[in-house]
């Protein structure tokens, strides 16, 4: 091919590309234009100000709080904060309301406030005072993570609790490094003190090793079984321990094994209930009026790898007792509490309140009492 053929065919390849790029150009135009005019003129948003949507791979999630429902936060970044006040702590505030049984503010209470410190051996953290006329008393303070508080006033049994940050305070103000917006309030209820004279008594460590399958008695004020089993005298209370077998635990065990523990009063009630409250005495103030049953029953049945039956005292319930001693027509009951009871083939642990008063039926005994007998 000459060199005039040459040129001529690339003058018209030139052509045909410059038309096609006319064509696609007028194309894109008209495209452009048609969604500019379905987007609503009032609607539309410059983007420089439009928020982008939250996306699930940066970690954001919405709070639960009504006051922060509707504000999207930065889970890393809550999680960063949090971790860092642990470690070197952070102000918070803890507020206590203290009242009456009736719900009257007590005025004067003593209030001490122990704030969790990141250095556990500094002896920082402590602030107390007492309440204003309205029962309150507030205070602010470093801590890594929580505020153990105790409440007391003459005539009133005390109380003691725990507020946890990391559980109770706001995400707002984690992520401004603090623990608290407010201070957490915590309604405190302090019970009267009736003046009862309550014997404690325990037997931890001294186990009590009783006669299986027979019933024996137990003295409360000795602390210990009746004869000739014990040093005790009057049977307040009868415990009977059964056993069917031999624990998966001990030598000569059997495949499964039954252990059954039976309480029971000779004249009175028993009946179980559940500590209530933070209270120091988180009974009952006084014995019910009236009980359902004389005996009660708790089971605990097992394999080695198994257990089949459980009927044991859960660790808030409590039993209390009414019992009398002798047929004589004049003579009042006694009254008591027994606690943390375990039970073992002959073998028995309580923790138990007594009243030693006959007739006398108040029961606001105080957990916090020293120790009068056993171990």
């Amino acid at each position: 091919m000459n060199a005039m053929g040459r040129e001529k065919r690339t003058l018209t390849v030139g052509f045909a590309l410059f038309v096609s790029m006319f064509v696609v150009c007028a194309v894109v135009a008209v495209l452009l234009q048609s969604g500019r005019s379905q987007r609503p003129s009032g609607d539309s948003v410059p983007f420089a100000k439009a928020v982008p949507a939250p996306s699930n791979a940066q970690g954001n999630c919405q709070t639960g709080s009504s006051s922060e429902s509707n504000v999207v936060v930065d889970k890393e970044k809550l999680k960063e904060n949090i971790f860092h006040m642990e470690q070197y702590g952070a102000e918070g505030a803890v507020g206590i309301l203290a009242k009456d049984t009736s719900g009257k503010p007590i005025e004067g209470a003593s209030v001490r406030l122990g704030f969790t410190q990141p250095d556990p051996c500094a002896h920082t953290g402590i602030v107390e005072g007492k309440t204003d006329k309205n029962g309150f008393f507030s205070a602010k303070e470093t801590s890594n993570w929580a505020c153990v508080w105790m409440v007391a006033k003459e005539g009133y049994h005390g109380s003691r609790g725990s507020v946890l940050f990391t559980h109770r305070g706001s995400q707002k103000a984690f992520l401004e490094g603090r623990w608290t917006d407010e201070p957490i309030e915590v309604e405190v209820e302090l019970k009267n003190i009736s003046g009862a004279n309550f014997i404690h008594g325990r037997r931890y460590n001294d186990i009590v090793f009783l006669p299986t399958n027979s019933w024996v008695g137990f003295d409360f004020a000795a602390c210990d079984l009746v004869k000739p089993y014990g040093s005790g005298e009057s049977p307040h209370v009868l415990f009977r321990s059964d056993s069917d077998g031999v624990s998966p635990f001990c030598k000569g065990a059997t495949p499964g094994y039954t252990n059954v523990l039976h309480i029971k009063v000779a004249e009175g009630g028993l009946v179980i209930a559940t500590e209530a409250g933070e209270s120091e005495s988180p009974f009952i103030s006084q014995v019910p009026a009236s009980f359902d049953t004389n005996i009660l029953t708790f089971v605990h049945a097992r394999t080695k790898d198994k257990i089949l039956e459980d009927k044991r005292l859960e660790k808030k319930d409590y039993i209390i007792f009414r019992s009398k001693i002798g047929n004589d027509e004049k003579s009042e009951p006694s009254c008591g509490i027994l606690r943390n009871l375990e039970f073992f083939p002959g073998q028995l642990r309580l923790e138990y309140f007594f009243n030693p008063v006959p007739g006398d039926i108040r029961l606001d005994a105080d957990v916090s009492s020293p120790l009068d007998m056993g171990k």
